[in-house]
């Protein structure tokens, strides 16, 4: 089983403190502890957030892309 993470933010004053990776922590061990195998995480493409999720272990698939269209 998987899981999607549309959103996960910390606020720009709260960033730095750790509080984002404890939480992410927190959210990943309750995920296991439901069986959940996987998580696809959609996210900006920042040095800052994708190198954050990158060394909790995320990887960036390149298979995937995002299409927007206004109309």
């Amino acid at each position: 089983m998987h899981f999607n993470i549309k959103e996960f933010c910390v606020s720009q004053k709260m960033r730095g403190t750790g509080i984002g990776s404890i939480l992410l922590e927190e959210f990943e061990k309750r995920l296991r502890e439901m069986g959940i195998g996987d998580i696809y995480l959609f996210t900006t493409r920042t040095l800052q957030t994708e190198g954050f999720y990158q060394r909790k272990g995320y990887v960036t698939n390149a298979e995937i892309i995002r299409m927007d269209k206004n109309i």
